[in-house]
């Protein structure tokens, strides 16, 4: 990764860089995340207007200023989950500490853990907001919308921030794939769970062995086809022959 959170700027003085929302990479707003191929935000946007309840559970809303330049995010009072625009989202991987104290004014527990399976909807625009494992290697799923900000549910605002300052340190770990980080878009394929585990991902495997067996079956009955075709095809040629033989006797 080049450079690390305290590159993020959006003074003006100089050129903005900001973090990708689905793997905090740097880079230019606008610009292309080259881990995740999505838009990467843009921290001059210290605010978008949200609906007063909460997407997760419907509680009300309230807004938490995070620092001198603007910075508000959204937290709920019930379930605690956090809804960041661009700027709260930038503030927050280049000033760490305040992770923690977002956490603390919202003590408590979240919603349980069968409640986080639902996709959530943008507390902005009510789009679907789109789904993936924050860098591909930590153990946090998030839910993005690309123009609005990143929803995490209780918990899981310190879990990003460590993980993607031990990233930008070069902590990284030989588990993270080399790969383009793999995200679900809402509606177009599986919502996984909050937090990945073993069951889901032997039913991504039993769902990739299903689908390799109903492609075998496919080419089977194709090539049957082919065959029986074949067979009437000579039965045909055998047919016009006798037709043949007999109009010249």
């Amino acid at each position: 990764m080049q450079g690390g959170p305290s590159a993020f700027g959006h003074d003006g003085a100089s050129q903005a860089t900001a973090a990708c929302f689905f793997c905090a990479a740097i880079g230019l707003p606008g610009r292309t995340c080259a881990s995740c191929l999505v838009r990467i935000p843009d921290p001059s946007i210290a605010h978008v207007p949200v609906r007063p309840e909460c997407p997760r559970c419907r509680a009300a809303f309230m807004a938490i200023g995070i620092d001198r330049d603007g910075s508000v995010l959204h937290g709920c009072s019930s379930c605690h989950g956090l809804f960041l625009p661009p700027r709260a989202w930038c503030a927050l991987l280049a000033r760490p500490a305040l992770a923690a104290d977002v956490e603390r004014r919202l003590p408590g527990k979240g919603a349980p853990a069968s409640a986080l399976i639902d996709l959530v909807p943008c507390p902005s625009c009510a789009r679907q907001m789109e789904r993936g494992r924050f860098a591909a290697s930590s153990s946090v799923v998030i839910d993005v919308c690309h123009d609005h900000g990143v929803w995490l549910d209780a918990g899981e605002l310190g879990a990003v921030v460590r993980h993607a300052a031990r990233r930008a340190a070069g902590e990284a770990t030989s588990a993270e794939p080399a790969t383009v980080i793999v995200r679900y878009v809402g509606g177009g394929g599986p919502a996984p769970a909050r937090r990945t585990s073993g069951l889901t991902w032997a039913k991504r495997a039993l769902g990739g062995i299903a689908l390799a067996l109903l492609i075998a079956r496919v080419l089977y009955v194709m090539s049957g086809r082919g065959a029986n075709m074949s067979n009437h095809g000579h039965d045909s040629a055998r047919a016009a022959e006798g037709a043949s033989t007999a109009l010249g006797r």
